[in-house]
């Protein structure tokens, strides 16, 4: 093998080792954030008494990748950065929304 050959191979090996651990690193900060999105829009929809667009467009500036939507057949909101990660988070009278 050249030393050319050699310096590619490694670089490349490295680069993917440097990928998983962003990935491994990233995943959990991915998934807090969509659950946190989903709990404070439904909190402000459910107990604030909010207009939903009004409570994302709230969010909407610390999380723009973060898609929420309404949920009304099941009462509650659910947040994703699709395909990645996703929460819903859902109302219960008396102790309000909670992720399931």
């Amino acid at each position: 093998m050249t030393t050319l050959r050699k310096i590619s191979v490694t670089l490349a090996v490295l680069m993917v080792i440097s990928l998983i651990g962003a990935w491994i690193f990233l995943l959990p900060m991915i998934e807090m954030g969509t659950g946190f999105v989903a709990k404070q829009v439904c909190s402000c929809v459910h107990v604030g008494g909010r207009n939903f667009d009004d409570c994302y467009a709230d969010l909407r500036r610390y999380g723009p990748r973060i898609e929420a939507r309404e949920v009304p057949e099941l009462g509650g909101v659910k947040a994703e950065i699709w395909p990645i990660a996703h929460a819903t988070a859902y109302y219960h009278e008396g102790t309000g929304c909670t992720q399931e």
